[in-house]
């Protein structure tokens, strides 16, 4: 789920929000749990929940640092060649 939370913010513009974000994923998460549950090929999992949440918050928190400091990279060079 970490590239979900890298991916989705970078594609998606209104998901950049973290209420937004998170649920997007419950449901992304609601659907994989039911498949499982009713394809009977896996077991659902408090755990699964709790990974999947982990994971896909990591990534976003990532996406969000990685924005930032690209941000910060380009102010910087666009004042140094006001100069």
């Amino acid at each position: 789920m970490f590239p979900m939370g890298l991916f989705l913010p970078t594609l998606f513009q209104s998901l950049r929000k973290w209420k937004f974000f998170v649920s997007s994923i419950l449901m992304v998460l609601i659907g994989i749990e039911s498949m499982q549950y009713f394809t009977r090929s896996g077991v659902g999992d408090i755990d699964d929940v709790f990974l999947y949440i982990l994971g896909s918050s990591s990534g976003f928190y990532g996406y969000h640092m990685i924005s930032r400091f690209v941000r910060k990279a380009r102010n910087a060079s666009g004042s140094l060649s006001k100069r």
